[in-house]
């Protein structure tokens, strides 16, 4: 995902640097691209959705992936997991308030399915709050209630892998969306008019959206069960 949004389409460009619409439309020909038409040139227009909800998704992808592994048994690794992960949830806020420039704007690609997809953006905000206050909780309490911490920081991992699953899906999606398009250039898969290319692309969405929400909870429930045994 993050070399998706910094190098290529890296689609925050647009508008920002002069040409890189025109260079993405020559290099990636759209008639073998499951996807909406405009899927390049959509944001150019809007600065606000760029900077906020478009460019801020690579730091966002990029401390998921240390959050992932954990903090770590070093004072080092514990002091990257936790500027890591007050970095994503900046991130997080700033993707939350250029979702709300899209929905403000009608821009979204789906308007066929608004309560399914402000649903999925209300459980990133919950999933996020919940991660941010069960960090701080856990460092705010007394040294002497040690169950009471441990407690707190399980409460906090699980709440991060859900944050973590409610965002990612979006990485899912490109990886399934990079696939149609290699199957269309094989023929073996056939998309000829726009309206079957959204509905491939909000598809793929969908599905990706399930697979990671259900994976998250099959981690917190793993966990849970480890914790207990």
């Amino acid at each position: 995902m993050v070399i998706w949004v910094l190098v290529l389409p890296a689609t925050w460009m647009n508008g920002t640097f002069r040409g890189h619409a025109d260079w993405l439309a020559r290099l990636i020909p759209l008639d073998n691209m499951p996807a909406p038409s405009d899927i390049i040139s959509k944001w150019g227009p809007h600065a606000t959705v760029r900077f906020t909800h478009t460019l801020p998704s690579a730091g966002w992808a990029a401390c998921a992936a240390f959050q992932i592994w954990g903090p770590g048994v070093s004072a080092r690794a514990r002091l990257l997991h936790r500027f890591s992960g007050r970095f994503l949830l900046i991130c997080s806020v700033l993707i939350t308030l250029g979702y709300l420039a899209i929905e403000r704007g009608g821009l979204s690609t789906d308007k066929g399915h608004k309560v399914a997809q402000r649903a999925a953006a209300v459980w990133f905000v919950v999933t996020g709050i919940c991660t941010a206050w069960t960090a701080v909780s856990g460092r705010n309490l007394a040294a002497s209630a040690e169950a009471r911490v441990r407690q707190i920081r399980q409460l906090h991992g699980r709440w991060a892998a859900r944050h973590i699953a409610s965002g990612i899906w979006v990485t899912l999606q490109r990886v399934l969306v990079l696939a149609g398009s290699a199957l269309m250039r094989l023929r073996l898969l056939k998309l000829d008019s726009e309206e079957e290319r959204v509905r491939y692309f909000l598809g793929v969405g969908g599905f990706s959206w399930l697979v990671c929400i259900l994976a998250g909870e099959i981690h917190v429930f793993g966990r849970m069960k480890e914790k207990h045994s």
